[in-house]
């Protein structure tokens, strides 16, 4: 039987927040999470929870891959095919670790795929995406229903700094302002989007962040 790796969805509606590992537990040191293959190799697994280094696809960072084929490596050197979202869709990207860095529009996140096992993986970036180039107009904020498609709607009325449900689906924040929650549970509260339109308070910085989804951000600190 094939075994898809995607990403794990939890039980709360489009929850976004901040992706970091919160186990006390030591995780092995294979090469989802410590990589290690070589220049002509990537990472991939057979059953859905071993990991090894494998000849590559073809795939290029970005490309559409099927996450079902076992052994997981439907992409190039350095990648692997995520999958996330319901039906399930698949996206080459790198793995990364402290001597891997992503692209500068991405950043490292550690996800837990649906078999339970950690992985080091550069956040998935949509260029034109509300959430990496925020265009949205008056009257209306970058949003997500399921964790994944961001799209602009109608604003809700949470100003910025206020405390905010990331665990809900409803438009909480106001214009430009998106619930970013971080910790486990997560704690929320409405920051403001940057990159293209969006525009940062006084003192603070346009950051990109990866989400507990895979999915990057761009968002003020």
């Amino acid at each position: 039987m094939a075994r898809v790796l995607w990403l794990s969805l939890w039980s709360c509606g489009a929850c976004l927040w901040v992706a970091a590992c919160t186990s006390d537990a030591a995780l092995p040191t294979t090469c989802n999470l410590a990589y290690s293959c070589g220049p002509t190799q990537t990472c991939a697994t057979q059953d859905g929870v071993n990991y090894a280094c494998v000849s590559p696809g073809s795939g290029q960072a970005g490309d559409t891959c099927d996450p079902s084929l076992a052994p997981n490596a439907a992409c190039g050197a350095g990648l692997i095919c995520l999958g996330y979202g319901t039906p399930v869709t698949g996206t080459c990207t790198g793995w990364c670790d402290a001597t891997l860095p992503c692209p500068s529009d991405q950043v490292c996140v550690q996800l837990i795929t649906t078999f339970g096992v950690y992985a080091n993986v550069c956040s998935i970036s949509n260029a034109s995406s509300c959430a990496i180039n925020y265009t949205c107009g008056a009257g209306q904020t970058c949003w997500s229903l399921d964790g994944f498609a961001f799209q602009c709607m109608p604003a809700g009325t949470l100003s910025l700094a206020e405390s905010c449900d990331p665990t809900q689906t409803t438009v909480e924040c106001a214009d430009g302002l998106v619930c970013l929650g971080r910790g486990d549970p997560p704690i929320g509260t409405c920051v403001t989007w940057c990159g293209g339109a969006g525009v940062c308070p006084s003192g603070q910085n346009c950051a990109t962040l990866g989400s507990s989804y895979g999915m990057t951000l761009r968002v003020c600190q």
